[in-house]
């Protein structure tokens, strides 16, 4: 994809499909310039609001997210069940579970495909221990979605809940190495340790702390890694 960007820098369908892969990623940075190269040629471009909002949610920049769906609401373009999913995930993280549940819930009517809102569903179930009911949606939405890292977190820490960890590690472990954003890393390192696997923990924890000091979690279960391996030389300070 990226030599195909290289070779059509003005393409906006690759734009598109780079900016969806990227947005999956978690790559903020790369998704947010192809969402502005997409709506710098196509302003009402549903496609593009949905790379440019999903890349701000992504990074926690609520209002902006919210600005962009709504400057393109009042631009004529149609909020898709995407752009709806988008705007209950920021819903879900301004504290307002409920109301996102109904755009999540309105949205799955219309289409039982959509996998961004099969997994924000989810993540609500999830946090009101729900786990079965979690662990279902996810795998529906990890269905339409196979690239996108956080749906197999989510599946991993339901099936956590539901007392099959072996699963849940293998869940991660099938991610491959260039794909295991921060957070597949975090919650595999810690999966590990529940499971007394104190040394495969550490494996997956240090080159993630040696890239990223400032993550004081990953730093924590480093440590505790160590402990439980018998290295308290090796602690992260």
């Amino acid at each position: 994809r990226g030599r195909a960007q290289t070779l059509l820098p003005d393409s906006v369908p690759v734009a598109v499909e780079l900016g969806r892969v990227l947005v999956d990623l978690g790559a903020w940075a790369g998704a947010e310039a192809q969402g502005e190269r997409i709506l710098s040629r196509e302003p009402r471009s549903a496609d593009g609001t949905y790379i440019s909002a999903a890349t701000l949610l992504g990074q926690r920049r609520l209002e902006e997210a919210l600005a962009v769906l709504e400057a393109a609401s009042g631009s004529g373009v149609a909020l898709t069940p995407e752009l709806q999913s988008v705007r209950a995930e920021v819903l879900v993280l301004q504290g307002k579970p409920q109301e996102a549940e109904q755009v999540y819930r309105a949205v799955i009517a219309s289409n039982p495909k959509d996998g961004r809102s099969l997994a924000g569903l989810a993540g609500i179930m999830l946090g009101r221990g729900k786990a079965e009911e979690a662990a279902g949606l996810y795998t529906n939405a990890r269905a339409e979605r196979p690239a996108d890292p956080r749906i197999r977190v989510g599946l991993a820490l339901a099936k956590d809940r539901m007392g099959k960890r072996d699963e849940a590690i293998r869940e991660l472990e099938g991610i491959e190495g260039r794909a295991r954003t921060v957070p597949v890393m975090l919650a595999l390192g810690e999966l590990y340790l529940k499971a007394n696997r104190a040394g495969e923990a550490s494996a997956v924890l240090a080159p993630l702390v040696q890239r990223a000091p400032q993550f004081a979690r990953a730093r924590y279960l480093l440590g505790s890694a160590y402990l439980a391996g018998n290295r308290p030389d090796h602690r992260a300070g």
